[in-house]
């Protein structure tokens, strides 16, 4: 996630520039996932876009979990609880990187 919160919203803007043949060196350090986890990491990103604006960012809307759940159409309950846990906590230790690269930004500033 400490990869993640450093490319934050602008994955898909790096995965398109190579796709364009430019070279992006971060893409190259993005961590192996595992397989078992590739679906949630999935739904995190795709998720990430549905945060509320302000100032900084905010956590994924338990509601947006739910639509993304009906998008994928997984119906079975304890599935759609189990997406909800696994995508809560990436985005609460998500949110706790983030503020803690402003915090350090804000120091190295002073």
């Amino acid at each position: 996630m400490k990869w993640q919160a450093r490319v934050g919203d602008k994955f898909d803007w790096f995965v398109s520039l190579q796709n364009q043949g430019i070279v992006v060196p971060i893409l190259d350090q993005m961590p192996e996932v595992e397989e078992d986890a590739r679906p949630y990491l999935k739904a995190f990103h795709f998720l990430s876009g549905s945060r509320r604006t302000g100032f900084g960012p905010s956590y994924i809307p338990l509601t947006e979990i739910i639509a993304y759940c009906d998008l994928i159409l997984l119906t079975d309950p304890d599935t759609r609880f189990l997406y909800a846990q696994i995508i809560q906590e990436l985005d609460a230790y998500y949110l706790t990187e983030i503020a803690t690269e402003k915090s350090s930004a804000g120091k190295r500033r002073s």
